[in-house]
C-alpha cells in the first residue's frame, strides 16, 4: 500500500515560493489560482519526494541550483510548461525514478547529464521538440516516450540519427519503448530499420509505438508484437495535415485502445498489414488508393477490432461487401468443413467515417445474421453518395447500438431504405439507442420510414434538414425521451398528423430546445448531451438514495424504544417506535414532516428539543453525502469525455 505523504498545495501555495518553507514530501503548483511564472533559487528540500509543476505555461526557466537539495525526488512532472533545457543541478537528483516533459513545446535538447540519474525508469519526452537521445540515457529507463517533431530547418541537428540503435540495444530492461517522429525528417528514414531489429532483441518489452515509413519493417515486428500488451503502429508515410479533416479528439479516440494499427497513404492491401490487424483493437485507415470496401482487408483478420476509423478513403462504395463474405465463407467451409459462418466484425464497438466521396452504403450483398451486433456508437461525416444507412434487414442485427450521427450526406432520404420497409411492423428496431443526431441532411424526409424505432431514446437533434416536414410516433415512441434540439423556424413549421397526434403533442413541447445560430452546432449537441447524461446519472443517484434511505429505515425501526435519556433524560420508550432518516439532499425530500417522527434534542445536532416532539426520532443525515451531485455528475462526465 502506498504511504501516505503530507502535500502541499491550495492556499498555502504563496508559501511554498519562499525557499526555507519547502520543506513538505509532495508539492503541486499546478493549481489555476497558484501558477507560477518562477521558482526559487535553491530551496531546502530534503525531505522532497515529488514535484508537480506541470501546466504552468509561464514558467520558462529553471535556476540553475535549483535542484541542489533534493536528494530524496523521485517524482518531477514538468510537462506543459516553457522550459527550454533542464540546469546544471539536474545529477543532484540522485533519486529521481519519473522525469516527465510531455508537451514542453520549446524544449529541443536533452543534457547528457541525464545519464547521470542511476534510478531513472521513465522518461517522457512526447510532444517536445526535442531532436535526438544522448546515449548516455542507453543504460537507465524502462520507459521511454520521445517525440521527434522539431521544425525541420530551424535548428540543424547534431546527430545523424534521431535516436541511435545501440540506445535500444542498452536498454535491457525496457518495458515500454513509444517513438513518434516527423515524417520530413530523413534522418528516421535512415534509421528506422536498424532500430526496430533492435527492439526485436528485447525480452522484457511490453509496449511499444512505432512510425514504420514502409510497411515491410512489420516483418521484423511480427517475431514480438503478438506478445506485446500495448502497440501502435504507423504504417506508411503520413504527412501532418495544417487543418485535419477529422477532428483531434476523434484520433486520439483511436490511440486510447491497447492495440492500435494507422494504415496512411496505403496503395494496395500488404499481407503484413492483414497479418498485425488480426492482433489489433482499433484500426485507422487514412487516404487508401484501391480498396473498394474493408471486406478487402479480410473480415476473417477483424475479429478482435472493437475500434474502427474511415477517411478520405475515395474508391470506398461501401463498407462491407456481403457476397465477398459469402464466398470466403463457403471456401473455408469447403476446406475444413466447419459448419456456420463467423459473424462480420463481431467484436466492432466504434465506427466513424468521415469524407467518404463515393461511399453509397454500409453493406451491399446478402444480410449475414448477428453482423456488428456489438456496434455502440456509428458516425458517418461527409459522405455525399450515401443513400442507403439501414436496410431492414440489416437493421435488426443493430441491438447494442446507442449513438448514431449522420451528418452532411446530401442524398440521404432516411436512416432505413425505403424499398425494404414493410407496413405492419410491431417489432421495436434499435432497442438500445439513446441519442440521434441529424445534421445538414438536405434530402432528408423521413427518420425511419415508418418503422418502430428507439423505444429508449433520450436525446435527438436535428439542424438544416428542411425536407423533414413531420415527424412520426413510431420515430419517437420513446417514453424516456427528454430533449429535443433544432432550429426554432423548423420546429414551428412542423406537421402533426391529428390521427396519430392529436393535438400538437405538450410534452414534446416542453423538451424542446433551440438551436442558437450564433455557437458552433456540434458544440452546442455535445454539451447539450453531457448535461443529459450528468442529468440522468444523477436521476440514478437519486434512486440509489432513496433505495437506501428506505433500507436504512427499516433498519432504524425499533431502535428509538432503546434510545433512553442519552441526551436529555427523557424516556423516549412510551413513544412509537418508528425512527426515519433526514431529509435527502440529493432528492430535495423532506421526511420530517411523515408521520411518527420526531427531531432529535438540540444538543445533538439539530437544536431542537426530544422532550417537546410527539413521536419518535430521526437519524441525522451522512454528512459525507451532503455533496452537490448535480455538480459531481457533470464534472464525471467531463473527465469521462476528456481520458487519455
Amino acid at each position: 500500500m502506498q504511504q501516505s505523504v503530507p502535500k502541499a498545495s491550495g492556499s498555502g501555495l504563496p508559501k511554498l515560493r519562499k525557499e526555507e518553507e519547502w520543506a513538505a514530501k509532495e508539492i503541486h503548483l499546478t493549481d489555476d489560482k497558484h501558477k507560477v511564472s518562477e521558482l526559487p533559487k535553491s530551496p531546502n528540500c530534503s525531505s522532497l519526494i515529488a514535484l508537480y509543476l506541470q501546466g504552468n505555461y509561464e514558467l520558462t526557466a529553471i535556476p540553475a541550483l535549483f535542484f541542489q537539495r533534493m536528494a530524496l525526488l523521485q517524482v518531477l512532472d514538468l510537462s506543459h510548461t516553457c522550459i527550454k533545457s533542464l540546469p546544471k543541478s539536474l545529477p543532484k537528483l540522485v533519486s529521481l525514478k519519473k522525469l516527465l516533459l510531455r508537451g514542453c513545446e520549446l524544449f529541443m535538447e536533452l543534457s547528457p547529464q541525464v545519464g547521470k540519474l542511476k534510478n531513472l525508469e521513465e522518461l517522457d519526452l512526447d510532444e517536445t521538440q526535442i531532436m535526438h537521445l544522448p546515449s548516455e540515457i542507453g543504460k537507465l529507463v524502462s520507459h521511454l516516450r520521445v517525440s521527434f517533431y522539431h521544425i525541420c530547418g530551424k535548428k540543424k541537428s547534431k546527430s545523424n540519427f534521431v535516436i541511435h540503435p545501440e540506445i535500444i540495444s542498452i536498454l535491457s530492461q525496457l518495458a515500454e519503448l513509444s517513438i513518434d517522429v516527423n515524417p520530413a525528417d530523413k534522418r528516421w528514414d535512415d534509421s528506422v530499420e536498424a532500430v526496430v531489429k533492435e527492439v526485436c532483441n528485447s525480452k522484457t518489452l511490453k509496449t511499444l509505438s512505432l512510425n514504420l515509413p514502409k510497411f515491410q519493417l512489420l516483418d521484423y515486428l511480427s517475431l514480438i508484437y503478438p506478445s506485446l500488451s500495448h502497440f501502435s503502429f504507423t504504417v506508411g508515410h503520413h504527412k501532418r495535415r495544417i487543418i485535419s479533416r477529422v477532428p483531434h479528439e476523434v484520433e486520439a479516440e483511436f490511440r486510447n485502445w491497447d492495440k492500435c494499427l494507422k494504415f496512411v497513404n496505403g496503395g494496395n492491401i500488404p499481407i503484413e498489414i492483414e497479418a498485425v490487424l488480426k492482433y489489433s483493437s482499433s484500426f485507422l485507415l487514412d487516404n487508401h488508393a484501391t480498396a473498394m470496401n474493408l471486406s478487402e482487408f479480410g473480415i476473417e483478420n477483424m475479429k478482435r477490432l472493437k475500434f474502427c476509423l474511415l477517411a478520405e478513403y475515395n474508391n470506398m462504395e461501401t463498407l462491407i461487401d456481403g457476397e465477398m463474405h459469402d464466398e470466403r465463407n463457403e471456401d473455408d467451409q469447403s476446406e475444413s468443413d466447419t459448419g456456420s459462418a463467423e459473424h462480420v466484425l463481431e467484436s466492432l464497438e466504434y465506427l466513424s467515417i468521415y469524407y467518404m466521396k463515393n461511399l453509397w452504403s454500409i453493406w451491399r450483398g446478402p444480410n449475414c445474421c448477428g453482423c456488428m451486433s456489438r456496434l455502440k456508437f456509428l458516425a458517418l461525416h461527409t459522405c455525399p453518395q450515401l443513400r442507403h444507412i439501414f436496410s431492414r434487414t440489416l437493421i435488426e442485427n443493430f441491438v447494442n447500438l446507442e449513438e448514431i450521427i449522420v451528418e452532411d450526406c446530401p442524398q440521404v432520404t432516411s436512416l432505413v431504405s425505403r424499398a425494404s420497409v414493410k407496413p405492419m411492423m410491431s417489432n421495436k428496431f434499435l432497442p438500445s439507442l439513446k441519442r440521434l443526431l441529424l445534421l445538414y441532411l438536405p434530402g432528408l424526409v423521413s427518420i425511419s420510414n415508418g418503422l418502430l424505432i428507439a423505444p429508449k431514446l433520450e436525446s435527438i437533434g436535428f439542424y438544416n434538414c428542411p425536407k423533414l416536414k413531420s415527424l412520426s410516433k413510431m420515430e419517437l415512441s420513446s417514453k424516456t425521451l427528454k430533449i429535443i434540439k433544432g432550429e426554432c423556424q423548423w420546429w414551428e413549421d412542423l406537421n402533426w398528423n391529428e390521427t396519430e397526434w392529436g393535438n400538437r403533442p405538450d410534452y414534446l413541447m416542453r423538451i424542446f430546445s433551440p438551436i442558437s445560430n450564433e455557437k458552433d452546432v456540434m458544440t452546442q449537441l455535445i454539451e447539450d448531451r453531457d448535461l443529459l447524461e450528468a442529468t440522468i446519472e444523477n436521476e440514478g443517484q437519486q434512486q440509489d438514495d432513496e433505495k437506501l434511505l428506505e433500507v436504512s429505515t427499516q433498519d432504524q425501526k425499533g431502535q428509538c424504544s432503546d434510545y433512553k435519556e442519552r441526551i436529555t433524560g427523557t424516556d423516549v420508550t412510551k413513544s412509537p417506535s418508528s425512527c426515519i432518516l433526514p431529509s435527502n439532499p440529493l432528492t430535495g425530500t423532506d421526511v420530517t414532516n411523515s408521520p411518527s417522527a420526531c427531531i432529535l434534542p438540540s444538543n445533538s445536532w439539530s437544536g431542537t428539543d426530544l422532550t417537546k416532539t410527539p413521536s419518535s426520532c430521526i437519524l441525522p443525515c451522512n454528512p459525507l453525502r451532503t455533496f452537490d451531485a448535480p455538480k459531481q455528475a457533470l464534472s464525471f462526465f467531463h473527465q469521462r469525455r476528456t481520458r487519455g
